[in-house]
């Protein structure tokens, strides 16, 4: 768990902090939330490496949230939408794994609880500002949205206070997919993330193992499964017709993604 030292400037701390005085949401409620956020990270791990997995969890997470930022100002998305989005985003990186690859309903629904639990416990102060409130709401419809079994969430029906455009749930949906599209290097090592995250806690491998109908199922029945589950994801990426919907970001990464995709599957065949 960190400190209640500064926080470094760039880093996903010192953006959570800034996002919270963009909202008005206190110090120490802030602070309170932070702590949540970061130990939902430590979390994916065994207790030896806690820290080290929140770490590698959060540098992702940086350049998305940066991304985030210069993408709502380049499509012309209000502030209250890019708040809700950098919300969305914030919360749904500490709970969820995004659907497209691999991630469960549950991880939404987890993440949707804990905004809650700040909008509780920051009631007051979004009370006194009707655009904060509105960006908690629309924060919860977007991870709603993430959530649901679709590769791209479902179309905007509702307008108005509480409601997400369009444009802001396509934006949505494209960052959890925007990592496969970084460089090869950095795409490899997000992989190798997902599995030594599988590798630290044995228990959760052994139930993945056992799930999978392996009689007995161990540790490295688990991770034989985890691949092969893997791998079927990756198919049905590399099958989808585009993987990010907005014009921009299809132009910068769909290339990059799906070689990054072709090369993880070439290593999962001979992994299974």
């Amino acid at each position: 768990r960190q400190s209640g030292a500064p926080a470094t400037p760039g880093s996903a701390r010192a953006a959570w902090h800034e996002l919270c005085a963009q909202l008005g949401v206190g110090a120490h409620v802030a602070r309170l939330h932070w702590r949540g956020l970061y130990d939902a990270h430590t979390a994916r791990g065994a207790a030896h490496a806690c820290a080290v997995r929140a770490e590698m969890c959060l540098a992702r997470l940086r350049p998305l949230l940066r991304m985030a930022r210069k993408e709502a100002g380049r499509i012309g998305l209000d502030e209250t939408e890019r708040l809700a989005i950098e919300l969305a985003l914030i919360f749904g990186h500490a709970h969820a794994r995004p659907r497209a690859l691999g991630g469960k309903r549950a991880g939404y629904a987890k993440a949707a609880a804990e905004l809650d639990r700040l909008a509780d416990d920051a009631a007051a102060e979004l009370a006194a500002s009707p655009q904060a409130a509105d960006a908690v709401a629309r924060a919860a419809r977007l991870l709603e949205a993430l959530g649901a079994d679709e590769q791209h969430p479902p179309p905007s029906s509702a307008h108005g206070s509480g409601s997400p455009s369009q444009a802001a749930l396509e934006l949505a949906a494209d960052l959890e997919l925007a990592p496969l599209g970084w460089s090869h290097a950095r795409h490899m090592a997000l992989a190798d993330g997902a599995e030594v995250e599988a590798c630290l806690d044995p228990s959760a491998t052994d139930r993945l193992g056992a799930a999978d109908g392996v009689a007995g199922g161990t540790h490295a029945d688990g991770l034989v499964a985890r691949s092969t589950e893997r791998a079927a994801t990756v198919r049905r990426l590399l099958s989808a017709e585009r993987l990010f919907a907005s014009e921009h970001l299809h132009s910068a990464l769909d290339a990059q993604a799906r070689s990054n995709l072709r090369a993880e599957l070439r290593r999962l065949r001979d992994d299974v």
